[in-house]
């Protein structure tokens, strides 16, 4: 079980503060030798930064509340090994105050999403494992038609193939293509689709350095009036390094890809293509087990389509953190 909480204040621009919460539980129960079953469930409460273009932003931060659970059951047969697994997530989006002074009506964002996969593995090496995996998606919005005249609902489904490894004890992952395909209840809705590569590696140079990589492709959510939703392609990097028992040097990179699917008609300079770099550093002192202080630099910018909509965000924080 995780409770954890993120509370931010500003000094002069009080309207941005934010408080997200998070409750977390998962486990997994052995029912027979080589068999288990797996559960989860969360409820979170978040914010949507003033930079985000999914949909409009206003004054303040659009608050949002996730939650809900998945069950999955796993089988190994020798080297052949099977998986199940469903999972239910709800999103309940406030609404916002506009920078017009009026207010900003979310409740067309509010929807379950369901996903339901089966994964097969095939493990013919000790330390090397060939997979591939199907998937399905459904969401369903609660409100219809949306703020532009859409009906959003949509069905999708997905497949990967790919293999997992561990190469000594310095490098492990796995190396994976996609494809993806969504396609909406709407007809002036176009379908989203298309191939990805996606990665999990983490390799150790050193007891004292860690490096992860991560490369993951998805199709997302959106209600732009001029696209059905886009295809986002996310890459990072991040590094941590001790430089004692009890101080952590941390450093990261992120890019986001992200492509939109326009509806037939669209004006020229709609909404088209968002690129979007994120990269820091910090410096974790863990006071003890459960406490620990952290300093740390964050710069974001986004290189946009849209006329003067780029942007750059440079933060500093500094952060007390409580574990249990």
């Amino acid at each position: 079980m995780r409770l954890a909480a993120d509370f931010a204040r500003y000094n002069d621009f009080s309207v941005r503060d934010y408080d997200d919460l998070f409750a977390t539980i998962d486990g997994r129960v052995d029912v027979k030798n080589r068999s288990y079953f797996s559960y989860n469930a969360e409820y979170l409460q978040l914010h949507e930064s003033l930079n985000t273009r999914d949909s409009e932003q206003g004054l303040e931060p659009t608050v949002y509340t996730l939650y809900g659970g998945g069950v999955g059951y796993d089988h190994t047969f020798n080297r052949l090994s099977l998986g199940v697994a469903y999972a239910y997530q709800h999103l309940d989006f406030e609404d916002a105050l506009g920078f017009d002074g009026f207010i900003i009506d979310n409740q067309d964002r509010d929807r379950d999403v369901q996903v339901a996969y089966l994964r097969a593995g095939y493990q013919f090496k000790v330390d090397k494992q060939l997979f591939a995996t199907f998937g399905v998606t459904k969401v369903r919005y609660d409100q219809l038609p949306d703020r532009n005249g859409y009906f959003r609902d949509n069905q999708g489904w997905w497949g990967s193939a790919g293999i997992s490894f561990t190469i000594t004890s310095k490098l492990s992952g796995d190396l994976y293509a996609s494809y993806r395909h969504r396609e909406y209840d709407d007809l002036l809705l176009p379908d989203v689709d298309g191939w990805g590569l996606g990665a999990g590696l983490t390799w150790l140079p050193t007891n004292l350095t860690s490096v992860y990589f991560n490369i993951d492709t998805g199709i997302q959510e959106t209600t732009n009036r001029y696209s059905s939703g886009y295809f986002r392609t996310l890459y990072s990097l991040r590094v941590e390094h001790d430089l004692t028992r009890f101080i952590q040097l941390t450093g990261h990179v992120g890019y986001y890809d992200n492509d939109y699917q326009l509806i037939e008609g669209a004006p020229e300079f709609a909404r088209d293509h968002d690129k979007i770099w994120r990269y820091g550093l910090g410096l974790n002192w863990y006071i003890n087990r459960s406490v620990f202080l952290g300093v740390s630099y964050d710069r974001t910018t986004l290189n946009s389509n849209v006329p003067l909509d780029d942007y750059e965000v440079n933060r500093a924080w500094l952060v007390l953190g409580l574990e249990r």
